[in-house]
């Protein structure tokens, strides 16, 4: 099934709108599949507190057990968000994908590419650069830590978009695609300039050789990586300008929707609450009595829960959970906090017995 961009959910597409889906498939998800995602992402969560009941799933996060077929085409089963968008485009071709990232990103995007073409700079001022860094194996280094990062970036190309995401809505320091870009170029300046005062005081001395030994090896690094920290640096900031891009066209990703991240929560604790009372239908209700985002963009929330305790509703336990989920809205721990309280709930007498004292 494919996966949701915004919550990693589940959705169904129509035939031909993408690989591995079906118009609606035959064997579609239902609630006891559900179980089962949810039983599989519990193996791989963290042990849920003695104090938490048993019977609480505490990574699964779904609000109910939905049945795709149920749902219309694109719409997320955990978040309800449409993936029509996401998925057109996660099933376009190579060069759509390229084109975007590249060359209409101008001019980052085409000076990544120009960078394969900087070291020949080098090749071209050899008789200069030699006395200070081998030329000879400061270049193939070079274009070989260019290919690799060019490589990687772009396959990366997507979670650089969900960093960008967390960097602007999770607490603590997490440095933006723009910094990182202006950071690899000023180290890329820094090494540029070293290497040009080494070759000028070389240029001035006549009689000094080349440099030797150690100093060599990292002077012939500062080379290669002078033209490397360019190519990243570009190819940060064509990633920004791609995220930029999926910012306008795409959904967010649900951390950044507080909204939406904290109705997938509280429905989460509500459907775990009911599965532990065995009150499926109605007698419980919650509240978000208080929330704290995380540094990986999640929540810590405390979320009171008010159930009903015996039939005709004059008594109510109430009690707060402490409860930890990620950024996707997945509960990753759950526990009581503190005693129950009972409350007892004025009834209202029935019309029956009004009735009854009238006709005595």
């Amino acid at each position: 099934m494919p996966v949701c961009v915004s919550c990693r959910g589940e959705y169904w597409a129509p035939t031909g709108s993408g690989q591995n889906t079906s118009e609606q498939p035959r064997d579609a998800p239902t609630p006891s599949a559900f179980d089962q995602i949810a039983r599989s992402e519990e193996s791989q969560a963290p042990e849920a507190p003695a104090s938490t009941h048993a019977s609480l799933s505490p990574s699964s996060g779904l609000a109910e057990a939905y049945d795709l077929r149920d749902l219309p085409p694109f719409v997320c089963a955990r978040c309800r968000q449409s993936n029509r968008r996401w998925h057109e485009w996660a099933t376009a071709r190579f060069g759509a994908h390229f084109i975007r990232f590249f060359f209409q990103s101008i001019p980052w995007g085409l000076l990544a590419l120009i960078s394969f073409l900087l070291p020949l700079v080098a090749i071209a001022a050899a008789d200069t650069i030699t006395p200070v860094a081998s030329v000879r194996i400061g270049i193939p280094l070079a274009l070989l830590l260019i290919f690799v990062n060019v490589a990687l970036l772009y396959a990366i190309k997507n979670s650089l978009w969900r960093y960008d995401v967390l960097s602007r809505v999770g607490r603590g320091f997490r440095p933006s695609l723009v910094t990182l870009g202006v950071t690899f170029f000023i180290l890329a300046l820094i090494f540029g300039l070293a290497l040009v005062f080494m070759m000028e005081a070389r240029a001035d001395d006549p009689e000094a050789g080349p440099t030797q030994g150690l100093l060599r090896v990292l002077t012939t690094i500062m080379l290669a990586l002078t033209f490397v920290n360019v190519t990243i640096s570009a190819m940060f900031l064509s990633a920004h300008d791609y995220a930029k891009w999926l910012d306008r066209e795409m959904p967010q990703p649900i951390y950044a929707q507080e909204k939406r991240l904290l109705r997938l929560i509280e429905d989460g604790v509500l459907a775990s609450i009911k599965r532990a009372t065995g009150k499926e239908d109605e007698g419980v209700a919650t509240t978000i009595v208080d929330m704290e985002r995380c540094k990986d963009g999640g929540a810590d929330l405390v979320i009171g829960a008010e159930v009903a305790s015996n039939g005709d509703g004059s008594l109510m336990k109430l009690q707060n959970w402490q409860v930890k989920a990620d950024r996707w809205g997945r509960i990753r721990k759950m526990s009581r906090e503190g005693p129950p309280q009972y409350v007892e709930l004025p009834v209202a007498e029935s019309s029956e017995d009004d009735e009854g004292q009238g006709n005595g």
